[in-house]
């Protein structure tokens, strides 16, 4: 019984994930979120629909009733600024 434990402990352990990984994982999401947060809410309201609550794009104009073209201009315009927001981010 006591190895059983043992070899639990050791197979927790082995799962542990890198401090300094989880740390960088944090940080960066801290940094997505702050930049989210800097778009206009229309926006916010896209991206949260799609990529946090996991809507598709046809369930997204449905519920804001809003035309799929301006959906998927929406979520082009937001990708865009924030991989521009990120990238100055990254440099500093």
């Amino acid at each position: 019984r006591l190895g059983n434990l043992r070899y639990g402990y050791l197979y927790q352990l082995d799962h542990v994930s890198d401090p300094v990984e989880e740390l960088v994982k944090e940080e960066t999401s801290e940094r997505v979120r702050d930049c989210i947060g800097s778009l206009p809410a229309s926006v916010q309201e896209v991206l949260r629909l799609k990529y946090y609550l996991g809507l598709s794009d046809v369930e997204i104009a449905a519920k804001l009733e809003i035309s799929l073209r301006v959906v998927y201009r929406k979520l082009s315009k937001a990708k865009k600024r924030l991989r521009e927001k990120l990238y100055r981010i990254n440099e500093e």
